[in-house]
This record gives C-alpha cells, structure tokens and sequence, in this order.
C-alpha cells in the first residue's frame, strides 16, 4: 500500500505527485456491509419505534391521556431518526464502499478518499459537525486538484 505522509522537505509539486499516486493506486477498502445488512439495521430501527410508541401509548392511556397513535409513531420516530443519523450515515457510507466501482471511487482527487474522509469525519466529531465538514468538502474543496486534506 502506497503510505503518503505531509512532509515539508517536498515542495508542492512533489508532494502533489505521491497524492496523485496515492489517489490512482491505493488499495480501496470494501466493508461487509451489504444491502442486506442496512435493510436488517433498519427493520430493527421500525421495531424499535413501534416498541417505543406502543409503550408511550399505554403510558399516556393509564394517565387518561388519549393521544393518536399515528402522531407518537411519528414523533417517536423522528427521535429514533436524530439519535441513530450518525449510524445511518455510516450505513450508507458503508454501502457506497461495498457497491461503487473502482472507476467511481478513484474519481476523488484528495487524500483521504471523500468516502474515508466521511467516516473520518463521523467518527471524529459529532454527528452535525461532521456532516457539515463532509458536505463543505463535497461542495468547496472537490476540484480535481491533489491534495491532502483530514479532518
């Protein structure tokens, strides 16, 4: 695997090659997360939110509440949504890596590849932070230039 370290005895253009290299010819991960395995984790999300609507549905009845059941689904699902996104988003990343052709993924002109620099991100910062670094390098920094950019 070819390892390309920030080095600052290489001027730029230097440094701009062993990126380029790194970029066309390193060793693409491809996770086990398959189809199968988001459908599971979000067969396992829904059951989850009838569980908790269910639940919160009996609470509210013991009390003399009556609530629609529809609008606890909702909300409980929303909740069950913003709590898992970070997993979700490592889901779907996941899967790009798994399904992507090798044409697509080595289309990124940056070290680390947008997909690691994802999970990076991810598993670096909190869920918002993260998803905002991701989608500024999407939008601001995808160029077609080398280069080497962490988060």
């Amino acid at each position: 695997m070819l390892q390309v370290t920030e080095n600052p005895n290489l001027n730029e253009d230097e440094e701009m090659i062993q990126v380029k290299e790194y970029c066309l010819y390193h060793r693409l991960s491809r996770p086990d997360t398959d189809l199968m395995t988001g459908l599971k984790w979000l067969l396992g999300l829904e059951i989850l939110v009838i569980i908790f609507a269910l639940a919160v549905d009996f609470m509210l009845g013991r009390f003399g509440f009556s609530v629609s059941f529809y609008l606890l689904y909702l909300l409980t699902g929303f909740i069950v949504f913003f709590i898992s996104l970070k997993k979700i988003c490592i889901i779907a990343i996941e899967m790009y890596q798994h399904y992507a052709s090798e044409e697509v993924r080595r289309r990124c002109s940056l070290m680390p590849s947008c997909s690691e620099y994802a999970l990076l991100a991810l598993t670096k910062y909190d869920t918002i932070k993260g998803l905002y670094k991701i989608i500024f390098r999407l939008v601001k920094k995808c160029n077609g230039i080398y280069k080497i950019d962490y988060p």
